[in-house]
């Protein structure tokens, strides 16, 4: 697996403005910016339009750029859920290079593997996207997705009867069996490399919370707490009128505007 290093590993930088400490910013109404992958904090700068590299999944870059799904979804079965050494004085490097599937601090550890190790990919930032998606890729993925996952019915049914859960065959998508539909998701694409051309919604450094909100500690970086060990998280789409409103209104993460 490729190295990786902390507010690095795919991090936007927008062209002709300086860096400044990351925060929750929505975009103007201003011109367009492009927005490319290069490795160097990012700053979160408001923006309109963006374009910039999604990233579903990815695999080692010795891979066919056009099976990279395929190949991802063969590895599916080989990430095991792992618990953190103690005391844990991982870096971060560390921490990918021994738990590239994450690790836990619990003993019993029933994380999602398979999606922690998809989130600690690293690939390389000039390889050519697959195809470029719009809004209505999306809305036809989502549709898919659905389809994978179990009814509130199924799930009250589950979690209250045995004998039901083992009628259910494996159920449908949890937060925990990512691996079960990794075949599923090779066929959606899922581990190709997609452009995407959007509005940016927020920015999150998620090692830096809002008030009264902790930080998040994830799994997939070994749940460590130094503040150089955070990722960021975004929320894009296509809806103009949803990005005027947060140029009016600064939201951050988890408001009602987006929930």
């Amino acid at each position: 697996m490729s190295t990786r290093t902390p507010h690095q590993s795919l991090r936007p930088s927008y062209k002709g403005i300086p860096n400044e400490p990351p925060n929750l910013h929505p975009p103007p109404s201003g011109r367009p910016r492009k927005l490319q992958f290069t490795r160097r904090r990012c700053p979160w700068e408001r923006i309109s339009q963006v374009f910039f590299l999604l990233v579903l999944a990815a695999v080692p870059d010795s891979l066919s750029a056009q099976d990279r799904a395929h190949q991802l979804a063969q590895q599916a079965s080989k990430q095991k859920a792992a618990t953190c050494p103690k005391p844990n004085n991982l870096t971060l490097q560390q921490c990918h290079d021994k738990f590239p599937d994450g690790c836990s601090a619990s003993p019993h550890p029933s994380y999602d593997a398979y999606l922690d190790f998809l989130k600690d990919q690293d690939p390389d930032p000039g390889l050519a996207p697959t195809k470029k998606l719009a809004d209505a890729d999306f809305k036809r993925l989502k549709s898919q997705l659905t389809q994978l996952s179990q009814s509130s019915k199924a799930r009250r049914k589950a979690k209250a009867n045995a004998k039901a859960r083992s009628k259910t065959k494996k159920g449908g998508l949890t937060a925990t069996n990512h691996a079960s539909f990794a075949p599923q998701f090779a066929v959606l694409g899922e581990g190709n490399l997609y452009t995407v051309i959007a509005y940016l919604y927020f920015a999150e450094d998620t090692g830096n919370p809002p008030p009264g909100k902790s930080p998040n500690v994830e799994t997939c970086n070994c749940k460590l707490t130094a503040s150089d060990t955070f990722d960021y998280h975004i929320g894009i789409g296509f809806d103009s009128g949803l990005a005027s409103q947060a140029a009016a209104t600064h939201p951050k993460s988890g408001d009602a505007l987006y929930s």
